[in-house]
């Protein structure tokens, strides 16, 4: 099997496993079979995205901005979490050979709309690829509020909040009742 072929089966199995919410070794092993020399990276791609599975969603999550994980299409999710992981995981996968594999099989699998809709996520990424494998190794680091501003750090009772424009606050711990705002159960006040 081909390359190409691996990893349009390793789509396949994602897809799968996103739409029943779990793994499915039976379809695993099956496919596995077929694979021949290929079935190593097939096996490393499945168990990648489900090992990071939830890193992966919150970020794809987070660059389709006005979508909820819940609104995107599975099978641009899919594709998406499967060029993501090449992206970030695989070294011998160039980042634009990732992107445009993902558009190829979103070709034969998906829409046009989509099609545009992947490749602005995935490009976002490749550009984000050195942080994002920063927070993969320091999760603390970075915690998303859900409405585009970041929460960095809690070090010396302080924290620094932005915005996508780096427009932000430095806010520290306080025991006074002026400007109180609570933040993870904490009195902050403004600096």
């Amino acid at each position: 099997m081909t390359r190409q072929k691996v990893r349009e089966q390793a789509f396949l199995l994602i897809f799968e496993r996103v739409a029943l919410g779990e793994r499915n070794e039976f379809s695993l092993d099956n496919i596995l079979a077929a694979a021949g020399e290929q079935a190593g990276y097939l096996k490393n791609i499945y168990d990648t995205v489900d090992d990071r599975l939830a890193f992966l969603e919150r970020h794809i999550q987070k660059y389709a901005h006005k979508f909820k994980l819940e609104r995107i299409y599975r099978v641009d999710l899919s594709l998406m979490l499967l060029a993501m992981a090449e992206i970030l995981f695989f070294d011998d996968v160039p980042d634009l050979v990732a992107v445009n594999e993902a558009i190829e099989l979103a070709k034969r699998y998906s829409g046009e709309k989509s099609q545009k809709f992947i490749h602005g996520i995935l490009a976002n990424i490749v550009s984000d690829k050195e942080r994002l494998l920063y927070l993969l190794d320091n999760p603390k680091e970075d915690v998303d509020d859900g409405a585009g501003c970041r929460v960095q750090g809690a070090e010396n009772d302080e924290l620094r909040i932005t915005n996508n424009e780096n427009v932000g606050a430095v806010i520290d711990r306080q025991q006074s009742a002026d400007d109180k705002t609570k933040t993870g159960g904490k009195i902050w006040r403004a600096k």
